[in-house]
């Protein structure tokens, strides 16, 4: 509990004197509360696709290079991030340009162990899936969906919580130790050897920020409710939408750039202090 308690403190030390480190804890965290499913339906047009006016394309266009540059944004702020706290701890200061630039080295390896922890988590959840899709498609009675279920999801938890913490010492070794895609995985599965009552006290502290982070988002924006109440009942919705869009994204963009750079400073330190005494 002293090794957390400690862990917890520098966390909040280096948050507080490292706040460049805010502009990549907001892509890390806003990328990673954004799901990938968005639900676009549709367009249907009498003429077809011919008859779609230009600038739904154009917007369509736009939305997809905007996309593109926020995805760019939090895979190299995945890694600066982690190489700011590691030079925090060293008492050095990386910077937000100096951060970007020579965080783009790890981006084709933080992506590609993001792509296999999807790939991994998502066939470990089919594999879950698999008794209750029969139960639903009446190949299986219901009462053996279940309990062919029940151990599944008794094994099925550990494991994903395992590949979620392999997922997050692999990141480190990738960019604090410059390890390929596969030899940082194979590391961060030996590092998880005995640690894994540390890992999960390391994922309730980031848990424990993350509804920090929120209590203090609903703190801040509750003025500006107020504010934009006032503003709606002097001219009606559109000023009041105006006001409390300028009023609030600032305090929000803050916010969510602390709770990221928070979440990512305890698994970089849990791990920096772990390969120490290791």
């Amino acid at each position: 509990m002293d090794q957390i308690i400690d862990i917890a403190k520098r966390s909040l030390r280096t948050l507080w004197l490292n706040k460049y480190l805010w502009f990549f804890g907001f892509f890390v965290a806003a990328g990673s509360n954004t799901g990938g499913g968005s639900q676009s339906r549709s367009m249907s047009y009498p003429g077809g696709v011919e008859a779609v006016p230009f600038w739904v394309w154009l917007v369509l266009a736009v939305a997809v290079l905007v996309g593109l540059l926020l995805l760019t944004l939090h895979i190299i702020s995945e890694a600066a991030l982690i190489e700011g706290v590691a030079d925090g701890e060293k008492g050095e200061r990386l910077g937000i340009g100096r951060g970007l630039c020579h965080s783009r080295r790890h981006f084709f390896k933080v992506i590609a162990l993001k792509l296999l922890l999807a790939l991994v988590a998502g066939l470990s959840v089919a594999v879950l899936a698999v008794p209750l899709s029969l139960t639903h498609l009446s190949v299986l009675p219901t009462w053996l969906g279940v309990a062919l279920t029940v151990p599944l999801v008794l094994v099925g938890l550990p494991w994903l919580l395992s590949v979620y913490f392999i997922y997050q010492y692999a990141l480190r070794f990738a960019v604090l130790e410059d390890r390929s895609t596969i030899d940082a995985a194979r590391h961060a599965q030996r590092f998880l050897h005995g640690r894994i009552a540390l890992s999960i006290k390391l994922a309730l502290l980031s848990l424990v920020g993350y509804i920090c982070g929120g209590a203090a988002v609903v703190v801040a924006v509750a003025p500006v409710a107020l504010v934009a109440g006032l503003a709606y009942l002097v001219g009606g919705v559109i000023p009041a939408i105006v006001t409390g869009l300028l009023m609030a994204l600032p305090f929000v963009a803050l916010l969510i750039g602390a709770v990221g750079t928070f979440r990512s400073s305890v698994w970089t330190l849990g791990f920096i202090y772990n390969q120490r005494v290791a």
